[in-house]
């Protein structure tokens, strides 16, 4: 290795260290995973794809009643707490509140318009109307938001935060059996980052996510973005209900809590499932643990990793310009560690792959512009060696055309063609979650954005189910969130802007209403030519008041000049006996009479 350490040219020392690591090995501790690969399918009978009745397998409506009954426990305390007179009077809500609130969070995620959630209620002419504001007034609709609350009323240790969303979450965790969906074989495991801005110790910043910054979960999805399982994650209190393995690091355990979880709920004959890792959970050591499961694993490595040395020094001499298409291998107990050259020289280990076994898939040159032509192929070696693999590996690399004789076209490791097509599971759940997502507007209970995560998986699951069981699967994702939204609001009792019947308000014209007679000695309503203040409502007389400095006065008070004049009305009434203004309605004259 001395000599290697000191040659600074790259190509002469991939010669050395090709010499020092011989032959390539062949794997015979490969796991024979069944090939080709099975795919998901869903069980369900063709009469259970009504939407509304999928979204019920995983937000069921048995559980609106006991998010009924805490948000009432939990409004009671809060408004207990507060002795101010002006707040909105609270109604409490029943099962059937609680899923028209969901339902018309589903509309509004289904028709995004803005952060503010008075955009929705807005019903200016030069504005567009959303149905929304017929099921539910936006006062109903924000009192149910503020004093909302899934788990019972009461105090929770920092290590219990993400109890503020159960049982939601556990009976989410249940609804994903082997009963409802087949998995298929290859599965991925990665971070998954719920947007959330606001004030909590919980949230993590990650910049290489979309969201960039939220709370971090651990999701275990299919490639179309099916969520199987997940785990939730703090900042400061880290991983939640994560089983303890001596010797592994957190990272590690969480792997291996899924896939024993995965076990447990989707039982296989083994070995059958394939995990796909990146370099944030690589390790040889849980490769090795997992291949002890019966689970194979593929996914890239990184330093620290536990690649062999010589594997390490292999993958910094190679150089896509020299390189292009080289790989070497070494197997350490039951894993396969390779260093490889495609658009960078890059690690991997895997289980359930043989690179000496030509698992290559070939693609065109052209998209690789400056990389080397050392184990190009022309079109006919590749068309057949594309069509082999893909009858052995279900490799998905097309065939290569036979009229351009010319193009030249270069190898990959189905190892990393595999990986490439299978790892994306999580982004492609948090893509569908962010089309249509319910979050769509500002918040400022730190718990909700769980809530509204759950709600928005339970969308996406469904909506996967659907795509795969209906035969007919006309609805886009809008509509199939629309036609859930409206269900749950057109249910018995959930038109949550009914109101009790008011009684109709006769109509009169000031102008021509006539004198009431009254029995208070000449006591009538006379009509003046200006407005002036109704003494009723403020007795105090105007004059005589001193006129406060200007550093007094409130720049944000309607009235500037008397702010004390606040909802005091003025009127062009007056009583004709007494010669002072009152309004013209019951209260005002009725008081009025009862004055000395």
């Amino acid at each position: 290795m001395t000599q290697v350490e000191s040659t600074q040219n790259k190509p002469k020392k991939l010669q050395i260290l090709a010499e020092q690591i011989g032959p390539r090995r062949p794997f015979p501790e490969k796991l024979n995973v069944p090939i080709p690969f099975a795919s998901g399918q869903s069980k369900l009978r063709p009469h259970e794809y009504k939407p509304i009745d999928l979204f019920h397998r995983f937000i069921p409506s048995e559980l609106f009643q006991s998010i009924a009954e805490h948000t009432n426990e939990y409004a009671f305390e809060e408004i207990s707490k507060k002795i101010d007179q002006n707040q909105r009077e609270w109604r409490n809500v029943t099962a059937a509140d609680i899923g028209g609130y969901i339902g018309a969070v589903l509309l509004i995620g289904a028709q995004p318009g803005g952060r503010d959630l008075a955009y929705y209620w807005n019903q200016k002419k030069d504005y567009p109307h959303w149905p929304v504001a017929k099921y539910v007034s936006l006062r109903r609709f924000q009192q149910i938001s503020r004093y909302l609350k899934i788990n019972r009323p009461g105090p929770l240790s920092d290590d219990q935060w993400y109890k503020k969303v159960e049982p939601l979450a556990t009976h989410f965790r249940k609804a994903t059996t082997s009963n409802v969906y087949e998995l298929p074989q290859n599965l991925s495991i990665d971070e998954q980052l719920v947007k959330f801005k606001g004030r909590s110790k919980h949230t993590i910043q990650m910049n290489s996510k979309a969201a960039g910054e939220g709370y971090k979960i651990y999701s275990l999805c299919c490639s179309n973005g099916y969520l199987i399982d997940f785990k939730f994650s703090s900042a400061t209190e880290k991983v939640a209900e994560l089983e303890q393995y001596p010797g592994f690091s957190q990272s590690e355990a969480v792997v291996l809590t899924l896939a024993e979880s995965l076990l447990a709920r989707f039982p296989r004959p083994r070995p059958f499932y394939v995990l796909h890792l990146d370099n944030f959970f690589t390790t040889r050591k849980l490769y090795q643990r997992l291949y002890e499961l019966g689970i194979g694993a593929n996914g890239t490595a990184k330093a620290g990793s536990g690649i062999p040395k010589e594997l390490a020094y292999l993958r910094d001499a190679m150089t896509k310009q020299n390189d292009h298409g080289e790989w070497f291998n070494y197997v350490v107990g039951s894993v396969n560690c390779i260093a490889f050259c495609d658009s960078a020289s890059k690690a991997m280990m895997t289980t359930v792959h043989d690179p000496t076994m030509k698992e290559y898939t070939y693609f065109d040159g052209k998209k690789r512009p400056g990389a080397s032509r050392k184990f190009a192929v022309d079109a006919e070696t590749a068309d057949l060696a594309n069509s082999t693999n893909a009858a052995k590996f279900t490799c998905s690399a097309p065939s290569a055309p036979s009229n351009n004789q010319s193009q030249q076209y270069l190898r990959k490791l189905y190892a990393l063609e595999h990986y490439n097509k299978e790892m994306g599971g999580s982004d492609n759940h948090a893509k569908l979650n962010s089309y249509y997502s319910v979050s769509q507007h500002y918040h400022r209970r730190n718990w909700l954005p769980l809530f509204y995560l759950l709600i928005d998986a339970a969308v996406t699951n469904v909506y996967i189910l659907y795509k795969l069981g209906s035969k007919d699967r006309k609805l886009s994702h809008a509509q199939f969130q629309k036609e859930i939204a409206q269900s749950l609001l057109r249910g018995p009792g959930a038109i949550l802007r009914q109101r009790p019947p008011r009684p109709p308000k006769a109509r009169c014209d000031l102008r021509t209403k006539s004198v009431p007679k009254d029995s208070h000695k000449g006591h009538s309503w006379v009509k003046e030519n200006d407005y002036r203040y109704c003494a009723v409502c403020n007795p105090a007389s105007k004059k005589g008041r001193p006129r406060k400095a200007l550093q007094e006065m409130s720049t944000n008070a309607p009235n500037k000049g008397n702010p004390s004049r606040k909802g005091i009305h003025r009127t062009m009434w007056s009583c004709s006996k007494c010669g002072i203004s009152i309004c013209h309605n019951s209260r005002c004259w009725a008081r009025h009479l009862t004055f000395p």
